[in-house]
């Protein structure tokens, strides 16, 4: 088997066993795997192997969810989202702040957005929101709609 056969069937291999959800991870790793054979040609096979680690069999690859859970808390400044992030650390509870001073419509609901996949919320806000564990409290997220305090709730 030749070198760009051998690639083709590796990753080919290792794609057919993942879920949907990570195979844009893996044509990605695809594309660089390519170029760096393109760039080194076929004496980097190992090289290849090596670059992106979603190519390997043994190896866990991390599940990016395709949805999350989160509550939020709207306001129109960063001093009014201080204050919010100060009343959090002093242990008050995210959906009583919420029921209280968010500007969204969600705060009827303790500030629960429920779930949504990505693509569904304005950059910024998507990018805070996925980066946190269950559980988590981000920092203030300024988008075009004020300030914003995210809760991962699943």
């Amino acid at each position: 088997m030749n070198g760009q056969s051998a690639q083709a069937f590796q990753i080919n291999s290792v794609e057919s066993t993942q879920t949907s959800s990570t195979r844009l991870c893996f044509r990605a790793c695809r594309l660089e795997a390519q170029n760096i054979f393109a760039a080194h040609g076929r004496g980097c096979w190992a090289n290849v192997l090596c670059a992106p680690p979603y190519l390997h069999k043994d190896r866990e690859v991390a599940q990016l969810p395709n949805e999350i859970h989160c509550a939020h808390i709207l306001v129109n400044s960063d001093k009014d989202a201080r204050m919010v992030l100060d009343r959090l650390n002093r242990g008050e509870k995210f959906s009583k702040i919420a029921g209280e001073v968010s500007l969204c419509p969600s705060r009827k609901r303790g500030g629960d957005l429920g779930t949504f996949g990505r693509g569904r919320m304005v950059k910024e806000f998507e990018q805070a929101a996925f980066a946190l564990q269950k559980g988590q409290i981000s920092s203030i997220v300024k988008t075009a709609f004020g300030y914003h305090i995210i809760k991962r709730l699943e």
